[in-house]
């Protein structure tokens, strides 16, 4: 029995062939799933720094006013409004009295 060269070297490129086309495959899931990889890490790290920017705003946040605070604030700015509007009448009581001491003392004060 004589050796079918022919024959060996068809199968033996079939061989290479299949070879060839396993390795082109498992190129492409690798370089697949290093892309997938490089794409979930820069995904987390935009969720931490989201995280980070979301806890700095809750810490920020938990320091402002609230509702009842606003509220305090409003009633205050209210009272020192109402006070001023009492300053500001009293002024112009007393801006009338010394424009009367005034002209008292211009027209009728000088006669001795």
């Amino acid at each position: 029995m004589g050796v079918d060269y022919d024959a060996a070297r068809f199968w033996w490129e079939v061989g290479m062939t299949l070879g060839l086309l396993v390795n082109v495959a498992y190129q492409y899931v690798l370089a697949k799933g290093k892309a997938n990889k490089e794409a979930i890490d820069n995904i987390a790290a935009t969720v931490d720094d989201i995280d980070t920017r979301v806890t700095t705003l809750e810490s920020e946040v938990r320091h402002l006013p609230d509702h009842e605070d606003l509220s305090e604030i409003h009633e205050k700015v209210n009272a020192i409004a109402n006070g001023m509007g009492v300053i500001q009448g009293e002024l112009a009581a007393l801006n009338r009295t010394l424009g009367l001491i005034n002209d008292h003392l211009l027209n009728h004060g000088s006669r001795r």
